[in-house]
């Protein structure tokens, strides 16, 4: 028998004017690797179901809530379940913990843009008179262009809050001129600032090559579309197309899209080369196996590819096999730390006094 919970559900995933869930329906799962290590903490039984008065698992609710989400799984694609590790503490969840602070305030932001790009699609998308399948065709045509303007100007917000890590970006710099065919990856531990650093290298890269560069970014993890690695080749193709062979008809599976994406590499040129900056590796979701073999072959001549991914996180053994230059992000420096500082009271138009600069570094 369904619970409560199971029929709401259900009913949220159902078709509405014959559009599918993913149009409307969002899951969030929060998961905490080490809990189930540590049942005796008198904060477990608030995340995970307990027998009464004992430190184990019951099996009843615990087989239901998986039943639960493998029903779940079955009717809403990947790129519409957001799954979001959280450590576990001596106290549980602390919202004064730092970690988990950042947690809730990463949580919160994704939640917010995902609302309001799903508002935004509703709002936005002309209806077009047509066949279905030129209706069908406008219709994603102008998904992926709103994609593609939320990571232009996310990356923008990104890149100008940014004056950090000055002597790590000239090292980028200094491997974009030496890489030549091979792709660079920049690696680091969760909110260390790689999607700030790739930002500012996407500011920066026309300076640092010669001609009309074009500069792709696209920060995956920054909405479900961008998750799936079908969607992502997807965008890149029709920005590729319309930078250098417009007009261009494009597939949708992501076998075809791979050829493509090759042949469009093939035709950029010494006079227009191309950055593509694709950041946060690791947050590809399992669909179609998180497949990279799109970007361990050989780049052709005047293109440029540079990578982000969480330190030890499985893609980065899949890309050793593509050898690419690999640069680590260091810690930030004392300078860092007093420019970011003075950026941020700038934007805020405050200032500190020399007592209070002392308590902070």
């Amino acid at each position: 028998m369904f619970s409560v919970l199971d029929w709401e559900v259900e009913t949220g995933l159902r078709y509405v004017d014959e559009a599918p869930p993913e149009e409307h329906c969002h899951c969030y799962k929060r998961l905490i690797p080490d809990l189930h290590n540590d049942l005796k903490n008198k904060h477990a039984a608030e995340y995970t179901d307990l027998l009464i008065g004992r430190a184990q698992l019951d099996r009843v609710p615990s087989t239901a809530h998986q039943q639960f989400l493998q029903r779940l799984h079955e009717k809403l694609r990947h790129t519409n379940i957001y799954e979001r590790s959280v450590g576990w503490g001596q106290k549980g969840l602390n919202s004064k913990h730092r970690s988990h602070q950042f947690y809730t305030e990463r949580v919160s932001s994704h939640f917010q843009r995902t609302v309001i790009s799903s508002l935004n699609k509703v709002m936005k998308v002309p209806k077009t008179r047509g066949p279905f399948d030129t209706v069908r065709r406008e219709a994603v045509r102008v998904q992926i262009r709103e994609e593609i303007r939320r990571h232009i100007n996310y990356g923008l917000h990104l890149g100008t809050c940014s004056t950090l890590r000055q002597a790590f970006l000239a090292d980028v710099k200094k491997s974009v001129e030496q890489s030549k065919t091979r792709t660079i990856l920049l690696v680091g531990p969760p909110g260390w600032g790689k999607s700030s650093t790739m930002a500012a290298v996407a500011q920066l890269a026309p300076s640092w090559l010669h001609g009309a560069v074009k500069v792709l970014v696209h920060f995956i993890g920054f909405t479900g579309e961008s998750r799936n690695i079908r969607l992502v080749l997807q965008s890149l193709c029709v920005q590729l197309a319309e930078a250098y062979c417009p007009h261009t008809q494009l597939s949708e599976g992501l076998p075809q899209l791979i050829n493509e994406f090759h042949s469009l590499l093939g035709l950029v040129g010494a006079e227009r080369p191309l950055m593509i900056l694709l950041d946060g590796l690791n947050e590809l979701s399992e669909e179609h196996g998180a497949d990279l073999s799109w970007i361990l072959t050989p780049l052709p001549p005047n293109v440029h590819l540079i990578l982000s991914a969480t330190t030890d996180s499985p893609c980065i053994h899949t890309l050793q096999s593509a050898h690419p230059m690999v640069l680590s992000l260091p810690p930030l420096s004392p300078e860092d730390v007093t420019a970011a500082l003075e950026t941020k009271l700038r934007i805020d138009r405050r200032c500190l006094r020399e007592q209070q600069w002392q308590l902070l570094l």
